[in-house]
């Protein structure tokens, strides 16, 4: 078995709650969001940091004058995107 291995799991994963909390303060956007696919724990200890991003994204993206999206149709995407650029 190797060392960073106890009992077939990543020792990482078997870390406290606020120790994975504590680190995942010092992450960035990216980061944070890799981690968040590596559990279901991990995705759940980060949500609110992620959403905290998410948060901190949106507001920087209002305050550029950048438009924020929130169709899930594709088309309606790219249609948009179109008719800025043309403008």
């Amino acid at each position: 078995m190797r060392e960073t291995e106890e009992h077939g799991r990543c020792v990482a994963l078997n870390l406290s709650t606020e120790v994975i909390r504590r680190v995942f303060c010092q992450l960035d956007c990216i980061d944070l969001i890799h981690c968040s696919l590596v559990s279901r724990q991990w995705h759940a200890d980060s949500a609110e940091l992620r959403e905290a991003w998410k948060a901190e994204y949106m507001d920087a993206c209002i305050d550029r004058g950048f438009r924020i999206l929130r169709e899930n149709n594709p088309l309606a995407r790219v249609e948009a995107y179109i008719s800025g650029v043309l403008d």
